[in-house]
C-alpha cells in the first residue's frame, strides 16, 4: 500500500511517498516492511526522469524498466501529450503480452506519477491506476496523489492550493514543503499500510539550464517536518485567540406580530 504525491510547480517538480511495502497473499496482507526505493532517478541521454509507483513491486521494476528503455530511444523529444500516450502503450504492451492481469472494477491497480522534462518545462504526468492511461497535471490541477491514501491526500491538496499556494503552480521549495505536508497528513490519518519516513525528489534546473533529478536529503525533509510542526502550532493558537477574544452578540429581537 502507497501514497503518493506530486506538485507541478513554476521551477520544476516535486514527487514524494512514503516508505511502506507490503506484502500479501491475494488481498491478505501478511507483512509490512520499510521500503526506501518508491520514489526512484532514471537516467536518460537527454535528461533525468523521477518515477514513483503504486501497486505491485514487481510491475514497479518493470516499468522503470520500460521507461528507461523509453529515454534511450528518445521519448523526451517529443509533446508532453506524445509522451505520456508513448509510455502508456510500451507499459500496456508488455503487461499484455505477459498476461497481467486487468481486473472488472479496479483494473490493473497499478498506477505511477512521473517528472519529466518536456518542451523546455518540468511536467508532472499520472498514470492511472485502473488503465495506466497518462493525464498531464497543469493549470489548476497542478497537482495529484496516488495509492491508498488518495482519499485523505486529495481533499488536503485542494485544501493547499487555496491556502499556501494561492491556487498556482507553487516554488518547488514551497511545493516540497506542501507535498510533505500531505505525505504527513495522510500517513497520520491513514488506517494502516502507510508510514514514515517519507521520501521525496524534485526535478529541476541547474545554473546551466540542465535538467537535474536528486532526491531530497533526509536533514532537509526533518527540517520541513519542523514547520510543519510549527505552523500547525500557530494555526492553532490562531484560532483559539479568536474564538475566546470574540464579543458574543445578542440575539436580534423577534419581528413584531
Amino acid at each position: 500500500m502507497t501514497i503518493l504525491v506530486g506538485v507541478c510547480c513554476e521551477d520544476g517538480v516535486v514527487i514524494g511517498a512514503d516508505s511502506v511495502a507490503t506484502s500479501a497473499a491475494g488481498q491478505q496482507i501478511l507483512i509490512k516492511l520499510p521500503s526506501n526505493d518508491k520514489v526512484v532517478i532514471l537516467q536518460g541521454p537527454q535528461g533525468p526522469v523521477i518515477l514513483a509507483a503504486t501497486g505491485s513491486i514487481g510491475l514497479a521494476q518493470r516499468s522503470a524498466e520500460l521507461i528507461t528503455g523509453a529515454l534511450k530511444d528518445n521519448f523526451l523529444n517529443r509533446s508532453y501529450v506524445q509522451f505520456g500516450a508513448d509510455v502508456s502503450r510500451r507499459v500496456r504492451d508488455e503487461f499484455t503480452r505477459t498476461q497481467v492481469p486487468f481486473h472488472q472494477y479496479e483494473g490493473l491497480r497499478f498506477g505511477a506519477l512521473v517528472a519529466a522534462p518536456l518542451e523546455k518545462r518540468g511536467r508532472l504526468i499520472e498514470f492511472g491506476t485502473f488503465d495506466f492511461q497518462p493525464e498531464a497535471h497543469d493549470g489548476k490541477t497542478f497537482f495529484a496523489s496516488l495509492g491508498s491514501g488518495q482519499m485523505l491526500a486529495d481533499p488536503f491538496l485542494v485544501f493547499l492550493s487555496r491556502v499556501l499556494w494561492n491556487q498556482k503552480r507553487p516554488t518547488v521549495k514551497l511545493g516540497r514543503f506542501g507535498a510533505y505536508w500531505a505525505l504527513q497528513h495522510a500517513i497520520t490519518c491513514a488506517p494502516g499500510g502507510v508510514g514514515h519516513p517519507i521520501q521525496m525528489a524534485t526535478l529541476t534546473q541547474n545554473n546551466k539550464g540542465q535538467w537535474v533529478a536528486e532526491l531530497v536529503p533526509e536533514g532537509s525533509l526533518q527540517e520541513i517536518s519542523l514547520h510543519v510542526e510549527e505552523l500547525e502550532k500557530q494555526i492553532g493558537e490562531v484560532a483559539s485567540a479568536n474564538i475566546s477574544g470574540a464579543k458574543p452578540e445578542p440575539l436580534p429581537a423577534p419581528p413584531a406580530a
